[in-house]
């Protein structure tokens, strides 16, 4: 006789893959494909490699782990990396609330696949603090039209930075 199984897709998934830096990896993979393909921008899958390298320092510095599972993410996680991006990587809050968001998605991935069944994210609160940006003086805007820049994303950076700079004096 011959037996009919039915597998759910959570089933079907590897056991690897419901790691953190797993799941992790696998995004990153998927996202640089999209950031090739035109749809997706470099900015963001930089800050998405940065974060998952901090993972691994974080979890190598804190929990003497590679990796960790993604039913072992607790609020006190969230919480203790949060603190390492405060203390070791020197990060303000602006900048600690770009660096959550990464893990956050790998959260809500883990969840709607149904490899975690709550959210760890749940009480916690992304930091943000309201800023204002100052206005380049004459003097650092003549500097910055003169200066001589090798790489080309630093050229693009000071135009369009002289390009604001100019619709304010304007």
């Amino acid at each position: 006789t011959t037996e009919i199984y039915t597998l759910s897709l959570h089933d079907a998934l590897p056991i690897c893959c419901q790691t953190l830096l797993k799941v992790y990896a696998q995004y990153n993979e998927d996202y640089e494909k999209l950031y090739k393909a035109g749809m997706r921008s470099w900015g963001s899958l930089r800050r998405y490699r940065c974060v998952y390298r901090h993972l691994q320092e974080f979890l190598q510095s804190r929990y003497h782990v590679n990796d960790i599972s993604l039913k072992e993410l607790t609020p006190a996680f969230i919480t203790d990396f949060e603190a390492f991006l405060r203390t070791d990587k020197h990060l303000c809050e602006n900048s600690l609330s770009v660096y959550m968001l990464p893990l956050r998605t790998m959260v809500f991935r883990a969840i709607d696949n149904g490899w975690l069944t709550r959210d760890p994210f749940h009480d916690y609160k992304v930091p943000k603090v309201e800023t204002t940006r100052g206005f380049l003086t004459k003097e650092e805007i003549h500097l910055l039209m003169n200066a001589e820049l090798k790489r080309k994303t630093m050229q693009d950076r000071k135009s369009t930075r002289l390009n604001s700079s100019h619709l304010v004096i304007s």
